[in-house]
Protein backbone atom coordinates (compact mmCIF):
# COMPACT_ATOMS: atom_id res chain seq x y z
CA UNK A 1 0.00 0.00 0.00
CA UNK A 2 3.01 2.63 0.73
CA UNK A 3 4.25 1.85 -2.36
CA UNK A 4 1.11 2.67 -4.12
CA UNK A 5 0.46 5.54 -2.15
CA UNK A 6 4.39 6.81 -3.05
CA UNK A 7 3.81 6.19 -6.92
CA UNK A 8 0.64 8.18 -7.33
CA UNK A 9 2.25 11.22 -5.26
CA UNK A 10 5.17 11.24 -7.03
CA UNK A 11 2.60 11.25 -10.52
CA UNK A 12 0.83 14.12 -8.26
CA UNK A 13 3.55 16.09 -7.20
CA UNK A 14 5.14 16.06 -10.37
CA UNK A 15 2.34 17.31 -12.46
CA UNK A 16 1.52 19.54 -10.16
CA UNK A 17 4.93 21.71 -10.84
CA UNK A 18 4.49 20.56 -14.45
CA UNK A 19 1.50 22.53 -14.81
CA UNK A 20 3.24 25.86 -12.69
CA UNK A 21 6.01 26.25 -15.09
CA UNK A 22 3.50 25.87 -17.89
CA UNK A 23 0.62 28.09 -16.47
CA UNK A 24 2.70 30.49 -15.05
CA UNK A 25 5.82 30.46 -17.50
CA UNK A 26 8.54 30.90 -15.09
CA UNK A 27 6.99 34.19 -14.22
CA UNK A 28 4.44 34.39 -11.08
CA UNK A 29 3.74 37.96 -11.59
CA UNK A 30 -0.47 38.42 -10.51
CA UNK A 31 -0.23 34.63 -9.28
CA UNK A 32 2.34 34.54 -6.35
CA UNK A 33 0.22 33.12 -3.58
CA UNK A 34 -1.28 30.86 -6.06
CA UNK A 35 1.67 28.90 -7.64
CA UNK A 36 3.49 29.19 -4.18
CA UNK A 37 0.74 27.01 -2.39
CA UNK A 38 0.86 24.84 -5.39
CA UNK A 39 3.91 24.36 -5.24
CA UNK A 40 3.98 23.51 -1.36
CA UNK A 41 1.36 21.11 -2.27
CA UNK A 42 3.22 19.77 -5.18
CA UNK A 43 6.41 19.48 -2.72
CA UNK A 44 4.35 18.07 0.38
CA UNK A 45 3.25 15.35 -2.32
CA UNK A 46 7.19 14.22 -3.45
CA UNK A 47 7.88 14.04 -0.04
CA UNK A 48 5.11 11.54 0.39
CA UNK A 49 6.05 9.29 -2.74
CA UNK A 50 9.75 9.37 -1.46
CA UNK A 51 8.39 8.00 2.27
CA UNK A 52 6.59 5.50 0.87
CA UNK A 53 9.56 4.39 -1.84
CA UNK A 54 12.07 4.38 0.67
CA UNK A 55 10.16 2.19 2.97
CA UNK A 56 10.15 -0.51 0.29
CA UNK A 57 13.28 0.03 -0.78
CA UNK A 58 15.05 0.11 2.51
CA UNK A 59 16.33 -3.29 3.19
CA UNK A 60 18.04 -3.65 0.14
CA UNK A 61 20.41 -0.37 1.02
CA UNK A 62 19.05 1.25 4.39
CA UNK A 63 21.83 3.39 5.22
CA UNK A 64 21.94 4.88 1.49
CA UNK A 65 17.87 5.13 1.28
CA UNK A 66 17.42 6.76 4.89
CA UNK A 67 20.28 8.84 4.40
CA UNK A 68 18.75 10.22 1.08
CA UNK A 69 15.35 10.78 2.81
CA UNK A 70 16.63 12.43 5.76
CA UNK A 71 18.38 14.93 3.09
CA UNK A 72 15.27 15.38 0.71
CA UNK A 73 13.55 15.74 3.99
CA UNK A 74 15.46 18.85 5.64
CA UNK A 75 15.62 20.27 2.09
CA UNK A 76 11.76 20.49 1.67
CA UNK A 77 11.16 21.68 5.06
CA UNK A 78 13.43 24.26 4.57
CA UNK A 79 11.57 25.19 1.14
CA UNK A 80 7.99 25.26 3.14
CA UNK A 81 9.50 27.19 5.87
CA UNK A 82 10.68 30.00 3.34
CA UNK A 83 7.51 29.68 1.45
CA UNK A 84 5.01 30.14 4.64
CA UNK A 85 6.42 33.05 5.58
CA UNK A 86 6.62 34.42 2.23
CA UNK A 87 2.92 33.48 1.87
CA UNK A 88 2.75 35.43 5.61
CA UNK A 89 4.46 38.07 4.88
CA UNK A 90 7.10 37.44 7.60
CA UNK A 91 10.01 36.52 4.81
CA UNK A 92 13.39 38.34 4.46
CA UNK A 93 13.05 41.25 1.97
CA UNK A 94 16.41 39.35 -0.10
CA UNK A 95 15.62 35.14 -0.34
CA UNK A 96 19.06 34.85 -0.47
CA UNK A 97 18.65 35.62 3.65
CA UNK A 98 16.43 33.10 4.07
CA UNK A 99 16.43 29.38 4.09
CA UNK A 100 15.21 29.30 0.66
CA UNK A 101 18.56 29.04 -1.13
CA UNK A 102 19.34 26.03 1.53
CA UNK A 103 16.32 23.92 0.85
CA UNK A 104 16.72 23.21 -2.99
CA UNK A 105 20.19 22.29 -2.85
CA UNK A 106 19.54 19.81 0.20
CA UNK A 107 16.49 18.28 -1.34
CA UNK A 108 18.38 18.23 -4.31
CA UNK A 109 21.32 16.33 -3.24
CA UNK A 110 18.97 14.07 -0.94
CA UNK A 111 16.48 13.53 -4.52
CA UNK A 112 19.68 12.54 -6.73
CA UNK A 113 21.03 9.95 -3.39
CA UNK A 114 17.71 8.61 -3.83
CA UNK A 115 17.88 7.97 -7.47
CA UNK A 116 21.81 6.42 -6.70
CA UNK A 117 19.89 3.90 -3.76
CA UNK A 118 17.38 3.18 -6.28
CA UNK A 119 19.29 2.49 -9.43
CA UNK A 120 21.38 0.19 -7.26
CA UNK A 121 18.80 -1.54 -5.61
CA UNK A 122 17.11 -2.37 -9.03
CA UNK A 123 13.84 -2.59 -8.26
CA UNK A 124 12.01 0.29 -9.28
CA UNK A 125 13.22 2.02 -12.96
CA UNK A 126 16.44 2.10 -13.65
CA UNK A 127 15.94 4.90 -15.99
CA UNK A 128 13.45 7.08 -13.69
CA UNK A 129 16.23 6.50 -11.24
CA UNK A 130 19.17 7.57 -13.55
CA UNK A 131 17.24 10.64 -14.48
CA UNK A 132 16.90 11.40 -11.09
CA UNK A 133 20.37 11.64 -10.50
CA UNK A 134 21.05 13.39 -13.90
CA UNK A 135 18.29 16.43 -13.36
CA UNK A 136 20.05 17.93 -9.65
CA UNK A 137 23.66 17.60 -11.37
CA UNK A 138 22.54 19.41 -14.82
CA UNK A 139 20.52 21.92 -12.67
CA UNK A 140 23.68 22.46 -10.46
CA UNK A 141 25.76 23.42 -13.49
CA UNK A 142 23.20 25.54 -14.82
CA UNK A 143 23.33 27.20 -12.04
CA UNK A 144 27.04 27.87 -12.20
CA UNK A 145 27.08 29.38 -15.59
CA UNK A 146 24.09 31.59 -14.65
CA UNK A 147 26.05 33.27 -11.69
CA UNK A 148 28.88 33.50 -14.54
CA UNK A 149 26.64 35.81 -16.89
CA UNK A 150 26.27 32.56 -19.49
CA UNK A 151 22.76 33.34 -18.91
CA UNK A 152 21.13 31.96 -21.95
CA UNK A 153 23.06 28.14 -21.35
CA UNK A 154 22.66 28.83 -17.77
CA UNK A 155 18.71 28.87 -18.16
CA UNK A 156 18.82 25.96 -20.81
CA UNK A 157 20.57 23.79 -18.63
CA UNK A 158 18.43 24.67 -15.67
CA UNK A 159 15.11 23.69 -17.67
CA UNK A 160 17.05 20.49 -19.00
CA UNK A 161 17.74 19.70 -14.95
CA UNK A 162 14.18 20.42 -13.87
CA UNK A 163 12.57 18.46 -16.88
CA UNK A 164 14.87 15.66 -16.02
CA UNK A 165 14.05 15.46 -12.45
CA UNK A 166 10.27 15.53 -12.77
CA UNK A 167 10.42 13.01 -15.46
CA UNK A 168 12.76 10.64 -12.99
CA UNK A 169 9.49 11.38 -10.46
CA UNK A 170 6.96 10.64 -12.90
CA UNK A 171 8.84 7.52 -13.95
CA UNK A 172 9.40 6.14 -10.79
CA UNK A 173 5.65 6.93 -9.76
CA UNK A 174 4.33 4.24 -12.76
CA UNK A 175 6.89 2.01 -11.99
CA UNK A 176 5.73 1.83 -8.26
CA UNK A 177 2.45 1.85 -9.20
CA UNK A 178 2.81 -0.96 -11.38
CA UNK A 179 5.00 -2.99 -9.01
CA UNK A 180 2.41 -2.88 -6.41
CA UNK A 181 -0.57 -3.98 -8.39
CA UNK A 182 1.56 -7.02 -9.54
CA UNK A 183 2.68 -7.65 -5.82
CA UNK A 184 -0.83 -7.49 -4.76
CA UNK A 185 -2.36 -9.91 -7.13
CA UNK A 186 -3.13 -13.59 -5.88
CA UNK A 187 -1.65 -15.35 -9.22
CA UNK A 188 1.99 -13.22 -9.49
CA UNK A 189 4.47 -13.78 -6.89
CA UNK A 190 8.22 -12.07 -7.01
CA UNK A 191 11.85 -12.60 -6.89
CA UNK A 192 14.28 -9.94 -6.28
CA UNK A 193 17.46 -10.02 -8.53
CA UNK A 194 20.87 -8.18 -7.87
CA UNK A 195 21.89 -5.26 -10.61
CA UNK A 196 24.22 -7.43 -11.67
CA UNK A 197 22.63 -9.90 -13.50
CA UNK A 198 21.36 -7.40 -16.01
CA UNK A 199 17.52 -7.13 -15.99
CA UNK A 200 16.66 -3.96 -17.53
CA UNK A 201 12.77 -1.99 -16.80
CA UNK A 202 11.14 -4.16 -18.87
CA UNK A 203 11.59 -7.03 -16.71
CA UNK A 204 10.50 -4.94 -13.58
CA UNK A 205 13.65 -3.18 -12.96
CA UNK A 206 15.25 -6.31 -11.10
CA UNK A 207 12.46 -7.97 -10.31
CA UNK A 208 11.18 -11.02 -12.10
CA UNK A 209 7.18 -12.14 -11.72
CA UNK A 210 6.07 -15.48 -11.16
CA UNK A 211 2.61 -16.57 -11.98
CA UNK A 212 0.46 -19.26 -11.04
CA UNK A 213 1.65 -19.12 -6.60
Amino acid sequence: MSLRIGGIAAIVGASLIVIVIVLTGGHTEGSEKASTIALLVALAALLVALTGMSAFQARSNPWLVWTAFGLTAVGTVAIFIAGVSDLAGAGPRDWRDGLLPIGPVTAAVGSAAFGIATYRGSVLSRKGALSLVIGPAIGFIGAIAVAQDLWELGMLLVLVGIVSFLAGWFTLGVAAIRLDRNIDSPAVGFVRHRPEQGLDDEHGGGVTFTYGR
